[in-house]
Parts: C-alpha cells; structure tokens; sequence
C-alpha cells in the first residue's frame, strides 16, 4: 500500500478504529484526521503527535487549495433489536 497523506476516523467504537490496522498503517500515515480526544488513541500506539489532528463538530481543514474536510455531527446507530426494524413476511 502507498503512502497515506491523510487517514479519517469518523469515530473511535471498535468497529471503526481497529488496534492492528492502526498499528500495520503507522508509517505508511502522514496525518491522521479525527475528533477531539481520539487523538490520545494513536499517541498511545506510537504515531507521533505532529501527525494527528483532532478536530471538533463542524470545524474544517484546508488540506490542500481548493480541498477541505468538512467535519460533521454524527450519530451511530445499528438498529439492531429496534422495534421500527421487522422483518417482513
């Protein structure tokens, strides 16, 4: 795999921020976008804190001209096990 300018983290649940995958991707990463306070994750795991930039909802980056990260609200939500979700038949 090739170098990596920018890697985005939407949000830290474990299924999202894998432990091996962050590890295999450390030197091949030059910066890594994701929201306050999950920085403190890649520190912990080695990247250097020069490569991390944690942005707040609705802040924005200016990556490059004409090129920006637009950070949002989110919301995660399965719907597993919700009532609103049945199967049909």
């Amino acid at each position: 795999m090739p170098e990596i300018d920018y890697m985005l983290l939407s949000h830290d649940h474990y299924d999202h921020l894998d432990y091996e995958t962050a590890l295999a991707l450390k030197d091949k990463v030059k910066h890594v976008v994701c929201g306050l306070g999950a920085g403190a994750h890649y520190e912990r795991w080695g990247y250097r804190p020069e490569q991390i930039i944690e942005k707040d909802w609705y802040e924005q980056l200016e990556i490059a001209p004409g090129y920006t990260i637009f950070t949002e609200s989110t919301h995660h939500d399965s719907g597993r096990g919700s009532p609103a979700v049945k199967a049909s038949g």
